[in-house]
């Protein structure tokens, strides 16, 4: 692969990279779309890129090996279904605007965090769409009642073929979570939480911008080669038989791992997830004796925080809200979890 210098490139609209270069690379002027979320930039990343035949390659990093910004990511994988057996699904790194708002309206109806803003979505779709439908119709028979709120979302009417579910790999910023102190004492040593304290209360004292080489979350969570997967969202009609097989939650997070790797910038050491569960079933998960979709994908929950209502999904309004107050008093824990690679 050879280099691109910075002065032959351009990044427009934030999700095109252009190529500056005397040579017809592909047939839209030498522009290239990139993923959302892909954290370039031209001025700390170098870029190289190989073209064979008529097939390019664009990759980036600050160091050696770089990460692949084009073509984007894309796999398939099955899942295990109790009754059709292996389904196939591809998986890919979204760079679309239409299917981005797919991938937000499915966070939209199925999860109980909002919709990100941020963040390089995974994306996943039936490779068959006489799967989708048989799947469809199973589950339109598991929901007995004609009048349940869950049939009114448009995923039992959309045409097949659409993005059925999705992840998302952005920077964990807005807290500082407990379960990082596993692995962040060895390479941050014992004070860094006290100390990035400090930092941030005399910022806030002197109203200023952090100075080069101070210590900031960023800069913790850079250093710890670190990524924050959220967002797990499947439509409803393909979920509940996790339990009996390989679902797809399962395959959203394993896969999402290989993209941490090899498909962000920055390059990932670790992925950190933070899940709310039943307070049973988080005892259990903790103690090993139950498996959720993120341990089968080999992730390790490794600390119990505090307990929480659990906000829940209206299939009606397409809103989050409280739980009913015959529930309220249901309790759930956080749990973190992460995922390691090797250096």
């Amino acid at each position: 692969m050879r280099q691109i210098s910075s002065s032959d490139l351009a990044i427009q609209n934030k999700r095109w990279l252009h190529v500056g270069i005397d040579e017809d690379l592909n047939s839209r002027g030498n522009y290239f779309p990139l993923p959302f979320g892909h954290g370039l930039s031209l001025s700390r990343h170098s870029v190289f890129l190989e073209k064979k035949d008529e097939h390019v390659s664009i990759q980036a990093g600050e160091q050696s090996p770089a990460v692949q910004l084009y073509p984007p990511f894309s796999t398939t994988d099955c899942i295990d279904h109790p009754k059709l057996g292996e389904i196939p699904l591809n998986f890919w790194v979204v760079n679309r605007d239409m299917v981005r708002q797919q991938a937000l309206s499915v966070v939209g109806r199925t999860h109980y965090l909002t919709p990100p803003q941020y963040g390089l979505i995974l994306g996943c779709r039936f490779v068959e769409e006489e799967h989708e439908e048989k799947l469809r119709d199973l589950a339109q028979k598991r929901e007995r009642r004609p009048d349940s709120p869950e049939l009114e979302s448009p995923v039992w009417t959309n045409p097949a073929g659409r993005l059925i579910g999705c992840a998302v790999l952005a920077e964990l910023l807005f807290g500082i979570p407990r379960g990082r102190d596993h692995f962040a004492d060895e390479e941050l040593g014992r004070n860094w939480r006290s100390d990035l304290r400090e930092a941030e209360e005399q910022r806030n004292e002197e109203n200023r911008e952090p100075e080069p080489g101070e210590l900031t979350r960023r800069r913790v969570v850079r250093k710890l080669r670190l990524t924050w997967a959220s967002r797990f969202a499947v439509e409803k009609p393909f979920t509940g038989y996790g339990e009996a097989g390989t679902g797809i939650g399962t395959l959203l997070a394993r896969i999402l791992k290989q993209v941490a790797i090899d498909y962000q910038l920055p390059r990932a050491k670790r992925i950190e997830v933070i899940r709310t569960v039943g307070s049973s079933k988080a005892e259990d998960i903790i103690e090993g004796k139950r498996e959720d979709f993120l341990t089968k994908a080999g992730y390790d929950p490794l600390k119990k925080t505090y307990s929480r209502p659990q906000w829940e999904p209206n299939f009606r309004t397409g809103q989050n809200t409280p739980p009913a107050l015959a529930s309220s008093d249901k309790t759930y824990r956080k749990l973190y979890y992460c995922a390691e690679f090797a250096p």
